[in-house]
């Protein structure tokens, strides 16, 4: 509690205490006033004697003595009030008075300030040490608490402690699910933890969030950075371009962005690379919920020319460690053959394909997914769903 306020609001009260409680101490009574309410006693008395003898006195002389006490009376009260006795006042204390306001300032005030105050702003807020107490301890009463749980990964990470922020942060998505807000504060502290570029949760989450919210600033924004740490500059770029054009009602964060795009232009231009690889596509691979991923799968992803039969694919990406789902971005440097890429059409046909033999030529079993007559520069969701009798694709 605050004490030096405490001590400031008794100063307070005691110093109108000190104004107030005079006048009651000392109040005033004239000299005049009190000789002439004797005066008009004495004579209400002498009254109140003649009419007790009145049996005694002919009425004739009662009367006469009634007149003589009313003119005397009359006298009494029309008397100026005399200089000398009007600059000699006389006090008395009045001590009723004196508890009632002693009692109404040092009770009543504290009590007004209580219901009608904000008490509340005397005590100290909590330091960042006992908050992060409070949340832990509500974490272990409330393992389900999916607010209590994001709170403490974001005091954790305003600490700097992001594997912790990240393991907390996964929580709270276990308990309400995979919200925008959630995937990208636990991509967020991954990315500062300092994970590797190819890290397995981190792709996995990245592309789950994409899948959820693919147009999400945020998301795209963590996209472009992941992409631009892997050195894939044109990938970045297109998700930076995308949530740039997504952020029109957000002025500020849309010329934050601007700055990090301009940036990256200049760095693809100091690497005498394009601004954009037009002739890039992401590759989004899901797996159906009817098929599984054995550990001996090997995962290929081709594109291929669009309405080609011819058999040697423009680019290709193998995997034998992935989880899914997953985004890769096919261009021109998974090429077989430098002549033979993806520069040379703007339209394919992507496949994703899990190889039981590891062998690139489908075998009878694999399972597979494609999407025919993909446009150059766009993303893709590939859906691994069928399995394949054998020939070719």
């Amino acid at each position: 509690m605050n004490i030096t306020f405490i001590v400031v609001a008794l100063l307070m009260m005691l110093l109108s205490l000190a104004f107030v409680l005079p006048a009651f101490l000392r109040r005033p009574c004239n000299q005049h006033d009190t000789a002439r309410d004797e005066n008009i006693s004495a004579a209400r008395e002498r009254l109140d004697d003649a009419r007790a003898v009145a049996s005694d006195t002919t009425p004739e002389e009662v009367h006469e003595y009634e007149e003589e006490i009313a003119y005397q009376l009359l006298q009494e009260a029309g008397k100026e009030i005399s200089p000398a006795l009007a600059v000699q006042p006389v006090f008395k204390k009045d001590w009723r008075s004196v508890v009632f306001t002693t009692v109404v300032l040092l009770l009543f005030t504290p009590l007004l300030y209580f219901f009608l105050g904000t008490p509340a702003t005397l005590m100290p807020p909590p330091s960042i040490e006992e908050l992060t107490a409070k949340l832990k301890q509500r974490t272990v009463t409330h393992p389900q608490d999916a607010e209590a749980l994001a709170w403490l990964g974001r005091v954790m990470g305003a600490q700097g402690d992001y594997a912790a922020a990240a393991d907390y942060y996964a929580r709270a998505r276990a308990v309400v699910g995979n919200t925008s807000e959630l995937l990208a504060a636990n991509i967020d502290a991954l990315m500062m933890k300092g994970l590797s570029t190819d890290d397995d949760t981190l792709s996995g989450l990245l592309t789950v969030a994409l899948i959820k919210t693919p147009e999400a600033p945020s998301i795209l924004w963590l996209a472009g950075l992941h992409a631009e740490r892997r050195g894939l500059l044109d990938e970045a770029l297109g998700y930076w371009w995308r949530a740039h054009d997504n952020l029109a009602d957000v002025p500020e964060a849309q010329n934050d962005i601007a700055v990090a795009i301009t940036d990256l232009e200049e760095k693809l231009v100091a690497s005498s690379a394009t601004k954009a690889k037009k002739s890039n596509v992401v590759v989004i691979v899901q797996l159906s919920q009817t098929q599984r991923v054995d550990e001996s799968d090997t995962l290929f992803i081709f594109a291929k020319a669009a309405d080609d039969g011819a058999s040697v694919p423009l680019a290709v990406r193998s995997l034998t460690t992935f989880q899914l789902p997953l985004t890769v971005t096919l261009s021109d440097d998974d090429a077989m053959a430098p002549a033979i890429n993806m520069s040379s059409t703007d339209s394919y046909d992507i496949v994703a394909r899990l190889s039981q033999s590891g062998n690139a030529i489908i075998q009878q079993g694999d399972r597979q997914g494609s999407v025919d007559g993909v446009s150059a520069g766009t993303m893709v969701t590939v859906l691994i769903n069928t399995i394949s009798s054998g020939g070719k694709k």
